[in-house]
């Protein structure tokens, strides 16, 4: 039999104590804490990025950006959107209804458009955009049924009446064209300023060699709107006769200008592709120094080429000396190190440049500088003069000294011999 020494009266009493502790509120909300994060599971949900900057607006100007809504849940996340502030009819969205779902493999973005009124003054200016979520809980649980995320993001909006002209231009590009067919020049701009622009563009088409103008374009691209990105893909007609020719575009007003190369090819012809990855020498180097120099081919086209690399040493854009490599085969997607060499003969800064011919075609040209400093003359050439007679005269006085104490060694002798004799 087993006996049971607990006191009789202890079990009555546990139930009321259970009871006590659970209203003690210090452990409720103890608990609450560690149960809520188990009912919710851990989903998050955030925007970025947290601020956006409206800077040096015009009355009546625009500008845009955008605002990325993301999550970790697998499942959709209903979301809901609402402005807070004094400021919100100058905001609207796109899309304009603030409410859509969004999920961990679907993040949702948002363009907030400001547009301030025509009679505002010359301020800073601040106002909110607050983003809710649906229930995180399950449909289960009490008390997660009752939680939501929140995600507020300020919105700087500075006013000026001072009008600013910027942009930025990339992605420029000419791709390969068949023969008879007209060009098509892509680019993108980005409106940095707090006006409407319209970009004009100017492309002037120079020869295989850039040494003859053989035809230009002038357009206009679309009307950009402040903040704004546009893209454009313009058809260019042209007659030009197959082979390779040079690009140099300006943009204006954004400052811009630049140097591209296309080809017009026939129907079915293989298109030859290189690069000059980089010429290089010796940064520091003497008069009279042989240097050499090593321009890096690399062929990315889709059969061999033969390459051989030519280019110019200036001092002071003075053509000194002319350099050409020998002309060697590169297999498809190979690297191959050309390498000549130039020997300077006055001390001074020396720029080297060149390109690459390959299969009639010419890579952009790239170059580096070296800086020729005077042979060390008295140094060198003096003490390879000198060392041999100096080598003659040690020589002789150390056969003088020697024959000087075998003499002074034999007269002591005979002076001491002749004492003992007497």
């Amino acid at each position: 039999m087993v006996m049971d020494n607990s006191h009789p009266g202890q079990m009555g009493k546990h139930p009321l104590k259970l009871f006590s502790i659970m209203r003690s509120p210090l452990l409720f909300f103890l608990l609450f804490f560690l149960f809520v994060p188990l009912f919710a599971e851990a989903i998050s949900f955030g925007a970025s990025p947290g601020v956006l900057s409206f800077d040096n607006m015009l009355r009546d100007g625009y500008a845009e950006h955008h605002v990325l809504i993301s999550t970790n849940s697998p499942t959709p996340l209903k979301v809901e959107g609402e402005l807070i502030g004094n400021y919100s009819d100058w905001l609207s969205f796109e899309p304009a209804d603030l409410r859509f779902n969004v999920s961990r493999s679907k993040p949702f973005r948002v363009k907030v458009i400001v547009r301030p009124p025509p009679d505002i003054s010359s301020d800073q200016y601040l106002s909110y955009v607050r983003f809710i979520s649906q229930p995180l809980g399950s449909a289960t649980g009490a008390v997660g049924t009752s939680l939501r995320a929140s995600v507020i993001i300020r919105l700087n909006l500075g006013i000026t009446g001072r009008e600013i002209k910027r942009c930025v231009v990339g992605g420029i590009t000419l791709p390969v064209v068949e023969a008879g067919y007209p060009l098509l020049f892509s680019s993108k701009v980005i409106n940095l300023g707090n006006v409407r622009i319209r970009p004009k563009v100017t492309l002037d088409v120079w020869d295989r060699f850039q040494e003859k103008l053989v035809t230009t374009f002038d357009f206009l691209g679309p009307e950009i709107l402040p903040t704004v990105t546009a893209s454009q893909v313009r058809e260019l007609p042209t007659d030009l006769e197959p082979g390779q020719y040079w690009g140099f575009v300006k943009v204006e007003p954004c400052g811009y200008s630049g140097l591209l190369t296309f080809d017009v090819a026939r129907k079915g012809d293989i298109v030859d592709k290189g690069s000059l990855d980089s010429v290089s020498a010796k940064t520091w180097a003497l008069v009279n120094e042989t240097i050499p120099v090593t321009a890096r081919f690399t062929n990315l086209g889709e059969r061999f080429v033969s390459a051989r690399f030519k280019g110019t040493v200036k001092k002071e854009d003075t053509i000194v000396e002319l350099l050409e490599s020998d002309e060697l085969r590169v297999e498809p997607q190979e690297t191959l190190d050309l390498q000549t060499f130039f020997v300077p003969h006055k001390p001074g800064v020396y720029e080297v440049s060149g390109k690459v011919l390959y299969n009639r075609k010419l890579t952009f040209e790239k170059g580096t500088i070296v800086n020729v400093n005077p042979t060390p003359r008295i140094i060198t050439s003096t003490i390879i003069n000198i060392l041999p007679l100096f080598i003659y005269v040690l020589i002789f006085f150390i056969i003088i000294f020697l024959l000087f104490r075998i003499r002074r060694e034999r007269k002591r002798y005979r002076t001491r011999h002749n004492r003992h004799r007497e």
